[in-house]
């Protein structure tokens, strides 16, 4: 599966080659990274002048914080002598003295304490200072991460042994290739269980109820042409879809559960042509060009042309390529008119 490495879009780089057998760890698949690669370096480089800077920050905090520390412990100094000078008794010395030396007591309180306000506001600026700073670089290596994990995810190994199926590349209506272009999430290829094989056929529209889960079928492999293997459908789609991207023709998706396998020799992907068997005694047939159909795309209802110009609805069964049985609508013997003697008619 294409990964999700921060990169839009996603181009194949390299892609082993279809039904290859691959090994455990074996690369498999190679995304172009060189959009990383430019970033990673440039991310390394924002990483390593981050953490510059926050040593630089530290060591430049540490001394603002020194200093403030020591001017801390100066006005405590000089508080403990205006202490001293101040305890003296106001009887021992002249009422001046005595004032001034009380001045100075409350002025050295007062410096004191501011010097520790603004310590304490030195510090908080320091720790704002070195957070932001450790932030920035926290961003810095989580970015550098991803692009060295994305750079990693880019190249996906096989997880286990296997044969490899490359998926299809639906824009394109072919399988993926080299210097495709793709979105997080496509599957690129797989490896898939070979004993869990089935056979994936379409039922067209037009043949709507002439097969059901249980019918009995007849696969042939296009690889080996002289073999058959029976099998069972297991499950038919609800809604008729578009066979291929740019295909009109619409289809039911029908799965085929194969009673052998040939694992040795089937692979994912091989051409399969299914036949139905149902053999059915003592019915009346319509050549399919002899038939048309009316009414509107909700309700469609098949009708004959018979030679005399008439259109006469008709209740069909199961058809093959060239006939379908008629249940009601038509007597044996009526004679019709196909579409190739129709249009070469003057």
């Amino acid at each position: 599966v294409v990964p999700n490495a921060n990169i839009w879009p996603v181009q194949v780089r390299w892609l082993a080659e279809d039904g290859i057998e691959v090994t455990e760890g074996e690369t498999i698949v190679e995304f172009d990274n060189s959009q990383l690669a430019v970033n990673l370096n440039q991310l390394e480089q924002a990483s390593l002048e981050a953490r510059n800077q926050l040593a630089s920050l530290r060591a430049e905090t540490r001394s603002q914080e020194i200093e403030a520390t020591l001017v801390v412990e100066q006005k405590r100094a000089q508080l403990e002598l205006a202490r001293i000078d101040a305890a003296v008794p106001e009887g021992l010395l002249a009422q001046k003295e005595y004032e001034e030396r009380q001045v100075a007591l409350r002025r050295a309180e007062l410096e004191l304490e501011q010097a520790e306000r603004a310590l304490e506001l030195d510090r908080i600026a320091i720790r704002a200072r070195v957070q932001k700073q450790r932030v920035a670089l926290q961003k810095a290596e989580t970015a550098t991460a991803q692009a060295r994990d994305g750079i990693e995810l880019l190249t996906l190994a096989a997880p286990r042994d296997g044969v490899l199926l490359v998926s299809e590349n639906r824009r394109e209506g072919r399988p993926f290739q080299t210097g495709d272009a793709s979105r997080p999430g496509s599957t690129i290829a797989t490896l898939p269980d070979l004993a869990s094989m089935l056979v994936e056929a379409w039922l067209y529209d037009v043949d709507d109820g002439t097969a059901e889960a249980g019918t009995p079928v007849t696969a042939t492999v296009d690889a080996f042409p002289d073999e058959a293997w029976r099998g069972t459908i297991e499950s038919i789609g609800s809604v008729a879809t578009e066979m291929s991207f740019r295909s009109l023709r619409r289809a039911f998706r029908v799965r085929i559960r194969l009673d052998d396998l040939d694992t040795d020799r089937m692979r994912p992907g091989m051409s399969v042509k299914v036949v139905l068997d149902r053999r059915e005694q003592n019915v009346l047939l319509v050549p399919r060009t002899a038939l048309q159909w009316g009414g509107d795309a909700m309700a469609p209802r098949a009708e004959a042309r018979l030679t005399r110009g008439e259109i006469r609805p008709v209740e069909l069964g199961s058809c093959s390529a060239q006939e379908c049985i008629v249940i009601d609508g038509l007597d044996e013997g009526t004679e019709l008119r196909s579409a190739a003697v129709e249009e070469s008619s003057p």
